[in-house]
């Protein structure tokens, strides 16, 4: 059974090297969307934009990674306060 990934990033130079990324590193289903679906059972990689979209609370926290520059650290704690444990940078490599 293939897993999917939801991709909804603004950035898409961004989206699309991270759609590449996975392509190379894993057998994964690849979606692209303008509004993530809680409801689906997939890892779901989110900019800021996106997750402003989801109503909160989150129902899986533990399948977001959060794309964001932002280093406010009251932004921050809501994201922690939503559950998301896996932020980074879309500076990181």
């Amino acid at each position: 059974m293939m897993q999917t990934v939801q991709l909804s990033l603004a950035d898409g130079a961004y989206e699309a090297a991270v759609r590449e990324a996975l392509g190379h590193s894993c057998a994964w289903r690849i979606e692209t969307v303008a509004v993530p679906d809680p409801t689906q059972r997939c890892v779901q990689v989110l900019d800021d934009l996106a997750l402003a979209r989801l109503p909160l609370p989150l129902s899986h926290p533990d399948r977001v990674v959060l794309v964001t520059s932002r280093k406010d650290p009251q932004w921050l704690a809501e994201a922690w306060d939503a559950g998301i444990v896996s932020v980074v940078s879309p500076k990181t490599p």
